[in-house]
């Protein structure tokens, strides 16, 4: 019976949204079907903007104000330390959370872990780390309203700063990786996986053309 309705913003970059209507088998595809029809007005058109319904175990109960509070306590400890892997990869883990359940406490701390890694005033340890994984997470969550124009502004460029950096797409043994065959280690396979993921977001809702070489770069890895 676990079926799930979803929103996918622009996957191709074209201007047009796809919505997503799965289930585990055809009965509860035919119940996704169901739950979306139920959304629509009559004479309105087909279209629609965030869609996040489910009918999932996964979904559980709402997002704690204990488990808020552990959460920050885990940032704040994660700053003093400048861990940057630690936020970013957090934050990455609240998106997931996020995604998986649409419990909109996730989504806040998605944001208070980001805020938090853009207090710090430093990139932080091994960031790169975990970098593809948040911004492949921010990609489908971004058009959520629990984030507002200005959240997305300054997440976007929190991100196109990260990509940019030496714990970006310009780490320098990543970099090195690229030209030359071998055995790739993980310290350059991660950041070639942001520079495939944070290149696929800034080319198709950005047009960014310095995109273009980070996803080469990534693909030469």
């Amino acid at each position: 019976g676990t079926f799930v309705v979803r929103s996918i913003h622009n996957p191709f970059g074209l201007g047009t949204n796809v919505l997503f209507l799965g289930g585990e088998n055809p009965a509860s595809v035919r119940a996704a079907a169901a739950k979306f029809l139920d959304t629509l007005k009559p004479g309105h058109p087909l279209a629609a903007g965030w869609t996040m319904a489910f009918e999932t175990d996964r979904r559980g109960q709402p997002v704690s104000e204990e488990a808020i509070r552990a959460a920050v306590e885990r940032v704040d400890t994660a700053m003093k330390f400048k861990n940057g892997r630690s936020l970013i990869s957090g934050a990455a883990g609240m998106a997931h959370r996020y995604y998986d359940t649409g419990q909109e406490g996730w989504a806040e701390l998605f944001k208070v872990h980001i805020q938090k890694h853009r207090d710090m005033g430093a990139l932080g340890t091994d960031m790169h780390m975990a970098l593809y994984d948040a911004i492949s997470m921010w990609e489908l969550i971004e058009e959520s309203p629990v984030f507002s124009d200005a959240d997305r502004l300054s997440i976007a460029n929190h991100f196109l700063y990260l990509l940019r950096s030496e714990e970006g797409c310009m780490h320098r043994f990543f970099r090195s990786g690229t030209e030359r065959q071998g055995v790739r280690h993980n310290h350059q396979t991660l950041p070639g996986l942001a520079c495939l993921f944070g290149g696929r977001y800034f080319k198709l809702g950005y047009g960014l053309p310095e995109a273009d070489e980070w996803m080469r770069a990534g693909k030469a890895l």
